[in-house]
């Protein structure tokens, strides 16, 4: 008899659009439910249901995982639990008022959503990968093969830094991260329980995940702007960072840099809020085509936007903040959302913003925004290519080895600066050095989730917190320990 599951498949309408066109994987027929030996049958299928996971790592709906959750997590745990940090939550959603006062509970329904989220993506992509051989096209084999894997190796990646303690150079890293699941499950008598990984496995797991992307989609260059070869580099160049393998990071960085393919924006403000694919971003997601488009509830921006029809203002962005730009720095400087005659423009949309930072004009009428999360049915940058400057300017500076690529780690710097609008930075002395390179990183990067990452990895107190407090994970949800007892929990939760 044929079992029937719900398979990951989404009505075209709910699909995640990547930067670009995909007409060939999109022009599929879309089913929600068939039976498993229909749904695992054919390469069309298949192919469907990677969809499906590019559809998870945006989030169903929710916004959790690229669309919300990961930024959110990333940034609110890195904030001061009062309002002398840069930042303040200042909505009603408690598990957010929580991440600020890094007083989560091992029941957050947030947490476990996206626990859940990212399981599920990796399950689709254990299932993708289990069915390579009914490929007869070695190149769309290919295509499919690297595509699951750099997915299924940024999720792990994600996880293992939120969930796990900060990777220690030189060190064991024997502290807990997450399980590694690379079986799939079709039906719910495939379950097992599962132990937790180790920091040191999981990294070790996404590295090698992202570096066979790396290689296998390396002929297909941008691959429809979908996940590349040069994708699996970014994300690589992160981890790479992440785990103080400065030399490394650099290379990655620098492959992405030299591919000459990307370019970054005229200005700062250009790089957010496109309508297409845009040159500076490396990968990045639409957050909702249909199902939450004009509602001002759809991941990031229903936090960070405050404009007409966009957005609760929750997020407010502090005077602490806009006090670290330079003078002329376009990074910093705010719209005050007026009209020509003077009068506040209160049907203002994000179209209308011209400045990073706007005096909000809906439920955060005159507090600070960011300009950078405007409209949820814009393109989200999960990665720039300014972060590749900065992270080859960073590992060339640590790693103490041969410069990686033609600048020095000032003339990447500076390429940020300028097109900020900024003179050059002047090298002083090691100590003064470094500093300039976070502050740039924080500069450029601010809100886009990166914040608690890099604090734990320049190991920086974070809220008053050193920088690897158990207060600073993830719980593992308690409704996950409920049904696979070999899960531990971190400490004090």
């Amino acid at each position: 008899m044929k079992k029937h599951i719900k398979i990951i498949l989404i009505p075209f309408t709910f699909l995640i659009f990547l930067t670009g066109s995909c007409e060939k994987i999109l022009d599929m027929k879309p089913q929600q439910s068939i039976s498993s030996d229909d749904a695992l049958s054919t390469p069309d299928n298949i192919q469907n249901l990677l969809i499906g996971a590019y559809e998870g790592i945006k989030g169903t709906n929710s916004g959790t995982m690229y669309g919300g959750t990961f930024n959110t997590f990333g940034e609110l745990l890195a904030f001061n639990e009062d309002a002398s940090g840069e930042g303040n939550f200042i909505g009603t959603f408690s598990t957010l008022q929580d991440l600020q006062a890094k007083s989560l509970t091992a029941s957050d329904a947030d947490v476990y959503s996206t626990w859940i989220q990212a399981y599920y993506v990796i399950n689709i992509l254990n299932q993708v990968l289990d069915h390579l051989d009914l490929f007869t096209d070695e190149g769309t084999k290919a295509i499919v093969q690297g595509q699951a894997l750099g997915l299924r190796g940024m999720t792990y990646f994600e996880m293992a830094r939120l969930w796990g303690l900060q990777y220690e150079p030189g060190a064991n890293n024997t502290q807990p991260a997450v399980p590694i699941v690379l079986k799939a499950t079709y039906q719910a008598s495939d379950a097992v329980d599962v132990a937790r990984n180790t920091v040191e496995e999981v990294y070790a797991q996404a590295e090698q995940d992202l570096l066979q992307a790396e290689s296998i989609l390396k002929p297909f260059g941008l691959n429809n702007n979908m996940f590349s070869t040069y994708v699996a580099s970014a994300m690589l160049s992160r981890l790479y960072l992440q785990k103080g393998e400065f030399e490394k990071a650099a290379q990655e960085a620098d492959s992405v840099i030299e591919a000459s393919v990307f370019s970054l924006a005229a200005t700062p403000l250009q790089a957010y809020n496109k309508d297409n694919y845009f040159s500076e971003h490396i990968f990045s997601i639409r957050q909702t085509a249909t199902s939450n488009a004009g509602t001002s509830n759809s991941g990031i921006a229903t936090f960070y936007a405050s404009l007409n029809g966009s957005g609760r203002g929750d997020i407010e962005i502090l005077q602490n903040h806009l006090d670290l730009y330079e003078p002329g720095d376009l990074r910093g400087g705010v719209d005050d959302v007026l009209k020509p005659d003077g009068s506040v423009n209160d049907l203002a949309t994000i179209k209308d913003i011209k400045q990073m930072f706007y005096i909000g004009i809906g439920s955060n009428a005159g507090k600070f925004n960011t300009s950078k999360w405007g409209d949820p049915r814009l393109y989200i940058p999960v990665i720039r290519l300014a972060e590749m400057y900065l992270t080859r300017a960073e590992g060339n500076f640590e790693s103490g080895a041969s410069q990686v690529g033609p600048n020095t780690w000032l003339d990447d710097i500076n390429v940020i600066r300028h097109r900020a609008g900024l003179g050059d930075l002047v090298s002083v002395d090691a100590a003064t050095d470094r500093a300039a390179i976070h502050k740039e990183r924080h500069l450029e990067l601010c809100w886009e989730g990166f914040a608690l990452h890099d604090l734990r990895r320049w190991h920086e107190d974070v809220g008053g917190l050193p920088y690897n407090s158990p207060r600073l994970v993830l719980p593992i949800p308690q409704q996950e320990r409920d049904v696979n007892h070999l899960l531990s929990q971190n400490p004090g939760y």
